[in-house]
């Protein structure tokens, strides 16, 4: 895409220069309002390098970077950028505030040098000493993000988009984040395709595309290679206000990450409706466990909101260590935070609706879950053609432990340890489709394949288990009724635990 000659404002002339020292941001800052007060057009960033802190967009423009052109953020230690939502600390890099038709594009480059808000730790987390004080998330230290400390006076989002409308990012490339990549809070009509974005897998907070209470919201051809969530949906409300994320697609991408591929949840007092994924490849490209991606899909609710009608399909995953993880809580954060009183009376939400269709997974060192509340099950879910290779060598020992609730901690695919069943643990659902789905160790284990404990309405069509060892079933119930096993190998046993 070329910018019309007639609406262009280079921001050459009105005193940007392209050497990568000089302080750009008051003259890329004019360019910007010039092209917002005349009704719109491009504002065009020739090749060079631009040194510059926060800039404010207007409506009605389009952020040209050309081919060769970067926008190097500013060190910024005196605070001069733009607060996100009037935080102390957090500052936005480029931020637009209830806008409309606003794109961001060319073949140019953001830069945050982030490596210069991190500071390694000495030594890794343990559960003694987590992550700002997250005690509830055990096994958390060993990710590969959490060996380093950010700053609290980094830019929290590089670009943010807040209450706006009718806005594309499309073919940039973004680069050491110092915080997250892409924002968009309480946005409709909305499509980010063709992004690049690359940071390092130890880089704290560098979420690559975070959708927060929109709604009609396409995330296409993308490739993300960063620490934290590569794609992370979020329904915190807007103002004090609930509000749904729903009506989202995502679709041909790429992404690889130490932390989650795909996840929606942490942030769930609205819930999620309406959701596409299809046709991505989640991987980790460092075979070390720990630089390894902790989940692969995760659906997640914690605060009340409600999931439903979501679909995945036609997704790839290697090195992912729980590909599937699916998650019911009652964390009930809420804001303002709820009384201790209000606390006890919170009832979780719900899970409904759910497929996963033709999904293959290898490498995989933690059971994928699919675990509802006491009373809260979750319902209408489908598993079709899935295959999960995991790293097995366990024995029986995890399957005859008792698996903890946890209803309250942090929504992370380590809740319960490594896992009871070797490749799925399903617990407190109703109505549960498994067709021609296969689960086999790459070292002999002593688990069963499945493990499912108060389900009810349970069919199993064509599924096996490989690589097992010791005496233990290929499926193990507790507490099921209705369940039914069809064109299954004769191996393929189910019992139930007394």
């Amino acid at each position: 895409m070329k910018p019309l000659e007639t609406t262009v404002y280079n921001i050459i002339d009105f005193g940007a220069v392209p050497d990568g020292e000089t302080i750009c941001d008051a003259a890329i800052q004019k360019a910007i309002d010039a092209c917002g007060e005349a009704g719109g057009g491009t504002v065009y960033c020739p090749p060079g390098v631009f040194h510059t802190c926060s800039l404010v967009l207007r409506s009605h423009i389009t952020l040209y970077l050309s081919t060769g052109c970067t926008l190097l953020a500013q060190i910024d230690r005196d605070n001069r950028g733009y607060k996100f939502q009037g935080s102390p600390f957090l500052k936005c890099f480029i931020y637009a505030m209830n806008l409309e038709d606003v794109l961001i594009t060319g073949s140019g480059t953001i830069h945050g040098q982030g490596d210069a808000y991190w500071h390694k730790l000495n030594k890794k987390l343990t559960e003694e000493r987590p992550y700002h004080n997250y005690a509830e998330r055990a096994g958390w230290a060993d990710v590969a993000q959490h060996w380093y400390q950010p700053d609290f006076d980094r830019y929290g989002q590089m670009i943010a988009l807040y209450d706006c409308k009718n806005c594309r990012i499309g073919n940039i490339n973004m680069t050491m984040a110092p915080g997250f990549n892409i924002l968009m809070h309480g946005c409709t009509n909305m499509t980010v395709t063709g992004v690049n974005i690359h940071g390092p897998y130890h880089g704290p907070n560098t979420d690559g595309i975070d959708i927060n209470s929109c709604s009609r919201v396409l995330v296409s051809n993308c490739n993300v290679h960063t620490g934290d969530d590569c794609i992370c949906m979020k329904s915190m409300g807007i103002n004090g206000n609930i509000k749904v994320c729903k009506d989202i697609a995502i679709t041909n991408c790429i992404l690889s990450t130490a932390c989650n591929g795909i996840k929606m949840g942490t942030e769930s007092i609205g819930g999620f409706q309406n959701i596409s994924i299809s046709n991505c490849v989640i991987t980790c490209e460092d075979d070390a466990q720990q630089n390894r991606a902790i989940g692969g899909v995760c659906i997640e609710t914690t605060d009340g909101g409600h999931n439903e009608n979501i679909n995945v399909l036609n997704i790839t995953m290697r090195n992912v260590r729980a590909p599937l993880f699916v998650y019911l809580g009652a964390r009930g954060r809420q804001f303002p935070p709820m009384t201790e009183e209000e606390m006890k009376a919170f009832k979780p939400g719900g899970v409904k609706n759910i497929n996963f269709t033709n999904i293959t997974a290898m490498g995989a060192s933690i059971t994928s879950s699919i675990t509802g509340a006491p009373g809260y099950p979750i319902e209408n879910l489908n598993l079709d053609n899935v295959t999960i290779s995991y790293r097995g060598g366990e024995d029986e020992t995890l399957a005859r432990a008792e698996v903890p609730e946890r209803p309250r901690m942090y929504p992370e695919t380590s809740v319960y340890g490594k896992g009871a069943a070797g490749g799925l643990y399903c617990r407190h659902a109703k109505n549960i489709s498994i067709a021609q789905m296969k689960v086999c160790a790459e070292a002999p284990d002593g688990r069963p394949g499945f493990i499912f404990d108060d389900v009810h309405g349970l069919d199993l069509i064509g599924v096996r288990v490989g690589q097992r060892s010791g005496d233990m079933p290929a499926i193990l119930t507790r507490g099921c009724t209705d369940v039914n096993l069809y064109a299954s190998p004769a191996e393929t046993t189910v019992e139930e635990d007394n």
